[in-house]
């Protein structure tokens, strides 16, 4: 079976304190591999290393200070992420 490869926008949100933060985030994922558990990865490492999870919040500590959670992803066209990916 051949691989395809699909390409999605997400959103990663922080909350460091009072302020709160959300970043895009541009990314692929092979056939098989599921994007929001990609972006889920990808907010459970958002400083380098593994955050330490919070079932109440659904979200990760990094340094008992920083809160970061995955948002919502959607898929898009090659063209879009190329154009968007270096942004």
């Amino acid at each position: 079976m051949a691989t395809t490869t699909k390409y999605y926008v997400g959103y990663i949100h922080e909350t460091n304190g009072d302020k709160e933060y959300t970043t895009t985030v541009f990314y692929k994922a092979d056939n098989g591999i599921d994007a929001k558990s990609r972006l889920e990865a990808m907010a459970r490492e958002w400083y380098g290393e593994e955050g330490d999870y919070d079932a109440e919040h659904d979200a990760y500590w990094f340094n008992g200070e920083v809160l970061v959670s995955s948002g919502s992803c959607k898929e898009i066209s090659k063209s879009t992420f190329d154009e968007l990916y270096n942004y």
